[in-house]
């Protein structure tokens, strides 16, 4: 927790969060988390980008969020490579 992680992932099956941001699941081998792109760090425009294109590279803060392990993105936290 705490930690911040840089991945390159296939996004599909966003979730919204009540209008306030998008959830993803990543999922590999060795198990799952959650990435939220909020909508008040992550610009609603390269949200709509990442429909297109699936695969970006995140990079986030590990942390925890009403009991969830999330990754959390800041402004500069989402690349579509």
């Amino acid at each position: 927790m705490g930690n911040y992680v840089s991945v390159e992932v296939f996004l599909s099956n966003p979730i919204d969060r009540d209008g306030k941001g998008t959830d993803y699941t990543l999922t590999d081998n060795t198990g799952s988390i959650q990435v939220v792109f909020w909508n008040n760090s992550v610009p609603i425009d390269l949200q709509r980008k990442v429909v297109a294109a699936k695969r970006v590279r995140i990079t986030g803060k590990v942390r925890t969020y009403q009991g969830a392990v999330l990754i959390t993105p800041g402004e500069n936290g989402l690349e579509i490579p």
